[in-house]
């Protein structure tokens, strides 16, 4: 995951959106809108500090799979092909 400025911002943006729904709900039982804030404040903090540990949890195994898929495409295409 890359912390380009953008990426940051939008995690901002995002998080913030979601307070902001929260906040906006006239009902008095939240229901389910009371899980948006914690969703909200580690991608807040995320986006201020620059660092997000949940995404680069879930980018490791896939940079993995994705060097072992571009390993074996490169043995697949490096051997000879038959000649009939």
């Amino acid at each position: 995951m890359t912390n380009s400025i953008i990426n940051r911002i939008a995690r901002v943006v995002f998080g913030g959106s979601l307070i902001i729904a929260t906040m906006s709900v006239t009902t008095a039982p939240l229901g389910g809108f009371a899980i948006l804030p914690l969703i909200a404040i580690p991608m807040i903090l995320s986006g201020i500090y620059g660092e997000n540990p949940l995404g680069e949890l879930v980018a490791a195994p896939f940079d993995t799979m994705k060097s072992q898929v571009a390993s074996y495409i490169a043995k697949i295409f490096k051997h000879d092909t038959a000649t009939v």
